[in-house]
């Protein structure tokens, strides 16, 4: 995140996208009473890596979920630029013709169902134009 923070610092234009993966940060960070949920659905979704990344050793059982919490909750305190920048990340970037998404829809707990809620979304507000829809999965040309 430091290069990421950098690089949207120092290179005009830059813009970070919010993916499932800052949704997972922000949803456990935001949501005391479902943080053990959370956390474990994070963790079963690509999550163990950033953990580490954070020097927080992933919970094997159960009952190191709370020791994980507390953990994970302080390493993001003492990062607080990191948790901004997924704050402030762009849901989607419209540049030259093409629309990059990451983030899947917003009622929907499935990223690629939601991805395809939110592409089906986009090419409706799109048209009559044409637009290349760039997103997580792979790259499609809609045209009217």
């Amino acid at each position: 995140m430091d290069l990421v923070i950098t690089t949207l610092r120092d290179v005009s234009g830059s813009k970070l996208l919010r993916g499932n993966h800052e949704d997972f940060v922000l949803r456990f960070i935001d949501n005391p009473y479902s943080r053990d949920y959370d956390l474990m659905n994070w963790m079963c979704n690509g999550g163990a890596a950033t953990a580490l990344s954070y020097d927080v050793t992933p919970a094997e059982h159960w009952n190191e979920l709370k020791r994980m919490i507390l953990e994970m909750l302080a390493a993001l305190e003492a990062h607080p630029s990191h948790v901004a920048a997924m704050r402030d990340a762009e849901h989607r970037v419209v540049d030259q013709g093409h629309v990059f998404v990451l983030r899947k829809g917003p009622h929907s707990r499935s990223a690629v169902g939601g991805v395809l809620i939110l592409l089906s979304s986009l090419v409706t507000r799109l048209h009559p134009c044409q637009a290349t829809i760039a997103h997580g999965l792979d790259n499609e040309r809609h045209a009217t």
